[in-house]
């Protein structure tokens, strides 16, 4: 899409944020959306000479469902919904190899390495493994529910405060996964080390342990939680400065420990320990990420009943009506995958903040 930074906020992203309004009003109903784009929604889409192209992009649904192909969400609505997170997903800020779902690719045990060639001399290679790795799809969710007269009434501020619930909560549900696998890598290759303290000497002894396990081939990056790079940034040494001057957790900034990349994600804290963290130190050269930019659906449904509990349980239990209740569910899903080479992280643990 074109750059849209001097367009007013009121202006920007027409045609996803119609796209969704559209669909979320007619509970899902494609018919019913492409109506609603060239009707009531054509204000904030179809008229004064723009053009519609929420409506091209359900109409397309349409006539691909009568021929009972099938249709994905449009890439634009895609990016809309992730790229209107708080924070991207932690995979797509870090600096990982790209891989490819259901592909087979080289082991990530060895990196490349390159040497100069001599007149007339044999080229050197690195060692090699021809080991392979196959990443399967991995899925991830969120999902809202929200009033109908809330989507009708809707203005700029609120489609864009609806797509940011959205994008946060599958961002931070694959966070998690992610960082339950670089810590789990760490304890399987041996190099996870439990916190000996958070004062100053000890948070040193701890890092530089971590930063052992790497040589000078290693493109590293570190990644805590926000509690922890608070707890860092607030550490003071003897003179009263602080410990650790290159951590930043104002919104935008950059921050960095001993020179090193540091990256904040709340799905560094273990599920049901809100008071402790972990600090991973990740080589990314050996670590691949393979999002699927195919495998974003948003699905919308008024229809249904649901289970408002984060832990839904099989058999009886007390659901809620949308269509009685005059409400509608939205649900993002997206698909990716990952693989961490032997040795590629270290961690940590049992970080006391």
């Amino acid at each position: 899409m074109k750059n849209q930074d001097h367009i007013l906020p009121q202006f920007r992203h027409i045609q996803e944020r119609l796209y969704i309004r559209s669909m979320a009003i007619a509970g899902g109903d494609w018919v019913g959306a492409m109506a609603y784009t060239q009707g009531d929604g054509a204000f904030i889409g179809g008229a004064g000479g723009r053009d519609n192209n929420a409506g091209l992009w359900i109409k397309q649904a349409v006539d691909q469902m009568q021929t009972g192909a099938n249709f994905g969400t449009p890439s634009e609505v895609r990016n809309f919904v992730l790229q209107s997170a708080s924070v991207p997903a932690l995979p797509e800020r870090l600096s990982l190899g790209l891989g490819v779902l259901n592909t087979a690719l080289p082991a990530l045990d060895s990196v490349p390495i390159g040497y100069e060639v001599g007149q007339g001399a044999p080229k050197s290679m690195s060692s090699a493994s021809l080991e392979t790795l196959r990443l399967p799809p991995r899925k991830w969710a969120a999902q809202i529910v929200r009033s109908v007269e809330l989507f009708r009434l809707a203005n700029s501020a609120t489609d864009r405060a609806i797509s940011q619930a959205l994008g946060n909560g599958v961002n931070r549900a694959l966070d998690r996964s992610f960082v339950a696998d670089l810590r789990s890598a760490a304890v399987s290759s041996g190099q996870a080390v439990a916190s000996t303290g958070n004062t100053v000497a000890a948070l040193d002894n701890d890092l530089r342990a971590l930063l052992a396990h790497f040589d000078d081939s290693a493109q590293l990056a570190w990644v805590t939680s926000p509690t922890a790079a608070a707890m860092l940034a607030a550490t003071r040494g003897s003179g009263g400065g602080a410990a650790y001057a290159g951590i930043s957790l104002a919104p935008g900034a950059t921050s960095s420990l001993f020179g090193i990349p540091l990256f904040v994600t709340s799905g560094a804290v273990p599920s049901g320990s809100p008071s402790e963290s972990l600090i991973a130190l990740i080589d990314q050269s050996r670590v691949v990420y393979a999002p699927d930019p195919d495998g974003f659906s948003l699905k919308v449904a008024r229809h249904a009943s649901v289970q408002m509990d984060s832990a839904p349980s099989a058999g009886a239990s007390s659901l809620v009506n949308l269509w009685q209740s005059n409400l509608v569910a939205l649900l993002v899903e997206v698909q990716a995958n990952w693989g961490i080479g032997n040795a590629a992280v270290s961690v940590v643990t049992d970080l006391q903040v």
